[in-house]
């Protein structure tokens, strides 16, 4: 086993962290980093995390560090969390299509997919199969978005969805993938994934959109991180476009051309106001 993970140690993969994705971890998550971390060093054949830092910091471990970062972030989520925010994106897709132009969509933390692919099945819901609509789903960690990629999920991942939306959107799995599902073709050919470290999503030409999902992800940050994240976000937001975050953030008292029309709903000020 490797010596214990000592505070200079994770003092620097803290650093790390927050220098590379805008996570802070509280020194509450010593022990998460421990334990998350510590089988890798033990692949490695190293002694201990002060041998493991000096392997993540050389230039040429750019594959290490996205180790760490995939490690270290958090990817909890499932279908249609928070229901009432696919049931707006329906209303809100119908009442605001331009002709001519597709509804866009950014799943801006998509984790293993789940999100993008409940957006999905909503604008398919209430602009048809053939409705000009399109999802960029992102995330910075390389290994949920291969799960995401296969639009394979346990059965248990689907449980509590309508059973008319399981049948419409769902095929089921056979022999290796028993009890599985994957998410249908004509669902997900709608959804793009992409890896993006958000904090420096204004270098990225992924265009302007209508609505983008930021949820469960600012509890993370710092105000300072938040406050330069929303400005960026808010970069690729269309005047009178919606952010999306979940009922546990808030933005109050952060510096943004938004304004709140629901609970954790927020529209773009355009130019005029």
């Amino acid at each position: 086993m490797p010596t214990p993970l000592t505070q200079a140690d994770f003092l620097r993969i803290r650093r790390f962290m927050y220098e590379a994705s805008g996570v802070d971890l509280s020194p509450s998550k010593h022990a998460m980093v421990e334990a998350r971390l510590t089988k890798r060093v033990s692949q490695l054949g190293l002694r201990g995390f002060s041998e493991y830092w000096n392997v993540v910091s050389a230039p040429e471990s750019e594959a290490e560090r996205q180790h760490v970062i995939n490690a270290l972030s958090t990817n909890e989520t499932y279908f249609f969390r928070e229901p009432d925010h696919f049931s707006w994106l329906a209303e809100f897709a119908r009442a605001n299509q331009t002709p001519g132009q597709p509804f866009r969509v950014w799943s801006a933390a998509a984790s293993s997919g789940e999100e993008a692919y409940s957006a999905a099945i909503s604008l398919t819901e209430a602009l048809g199969e053939k409705g000009a609509f399109e999802i960029l789903a992102t995330d910075i960690n390389t290994e949920v978005l291969k799960e995401a990629r296969s639009a394979i999920y346990p059965r248990d991942e689907v449980r509590k969805l309508p059973p008319n939306f399981i049948q419409r959107y769902f095929l089921w799995g056979r022999d290796e993938y028993r009890g599985m599902l994957m998410v249908a073709p004509e669902v997900s050919r709608r959804v793009r994934f992409q890896q993006l470290n958000l904090n420096q999503c204004e270098r990225s030409a992924i265009g302007l959109f209508d609505v983008i999902f930021l949820r469960n992800v600012m509890i993370y940050f710092n105000p300072s991180t938040k406050e330069s994240l929303l400005a960026q976000i808010c970069d690729k937001l269309k005047d009178n476009g919606v952010l999306v975050i979940s009922h546990a953030e808030t933005i109050t008292g952060l510096n943004t051309p938004l304004v709140q029309i629901r609970p954790s709903l927020y529209r773009k000020r355009n130019n005029n106001e």
